[in-house]
């Protein structure tokens, strides 16, 4: 779900976001709520970002995940209206007056058919678009990982850490379809066994963004890779060297097969 704000007229102002960032903790799951244009499209556990679309400032200001289904209230507009909203539980939260953001221009620049300064807050966005701006929010957010460091941006986990826990869905797809699905370690691939309706996957994951050499790549995209559920638990469990050097080892190991 795309949502919009535009501080100039909403109920949430600059200064109010401001403050949900400074005082943002995980501990306490904080949870806002948000107007929801296509209610009949969404459900509970579906993923949202969120478009500052007024001012002087625009772009991709916060993201997360719906913890509802929709719910109808007064407006905030106040005009006496009943409208639909769902709850939701931010994972990134950036603070435009003070940190850089994932800006209009650069959506243009890179989904260019999507208009992205006019609509409705709580849109669906189809499969393709949506995983093409989760893999820019990941991206940008790997590129800017000091913002979270003196309260310009928030967020649940250390970037690294929430990526490396696994890449969101849509993201996966656009993945599968241009990278491939398969283990990089051991090649399974469902799909091939099961058909396509499977519904387990090989999934990509940031392995620490550290390459052989332990130098830290500069396109995040060179520390995704893609691995059943078996490699990764034994990565994750046996091992007492770190995930990226124990995958580069067992990587090489595969290789040499």
């Amino acid at each position: 779900m795309l949502l919009r704000w535009n501080p100039l007229i909403s109920s949430v102002t600059y200064e109010s976001h401001t403050n949900d960032i400074k005082h943002f903790n995980a501990d306490e799951e904080p949870v806002f709520n948000w107007s929801i244009w296509e209610h009949d499209r969404v459900k509970w556990g579906d993923r949202f970002l969120m478009l500052c679309c007024g001012g002087d400032y625009h772009g991709i200001v916060m993201s997360g995940e719906i913890i509802s289904d929709p719910f109808k209230d007064k407006s905030w507009r106040g005009d006496g209206k009943v409208i639909y909203y769902c709850n939701m539980e931010p994972d990134f939260l950036i603070d435009p007056l003070k940190a850089p953001i994932l800006t209009s221009e650069t959506l243009y620049r890179e989904i260019p058919d999507y208009d992205w300064d006019h609509g409705h807050a709580g849109v669906l966005l189809d499969d393709d678009i949506a995983g093409k701006l989760e893999m820019l929010w990941f991206r940008f957010l790997y590129e800017h990982r000091d913002i979270f460091d003196d309260k310009q941006a928030a967020c649940y986990n250390d970037v690294i850490e929430h990526f490396s826990n696994g890449i969101e869905l849509s993201m996966q797809r656009l993945l599968s379809k241009t990278h491939g699905d398969s283990c990089e370690l051991c090649g399974y691939n469902y799909q091939r066994i099961f058909g396509e309706e499977a519904t387990e996957l090989s999934d990509y994951y940031l392995l620490e963004p550290y390459n052989t050499h332990g130098d830290c790549h500069a396109d995040p995209m060179q520390g995704l890779h893609c691995l059943c559920g078996n490699c990764r638990n034994y990565m994750l469990g046996n091992s007492d060297e770190p995930i990226n050097e124990t995958f580069y080892r067992l990587k090489a190991m595969h290789d040499k097969k």
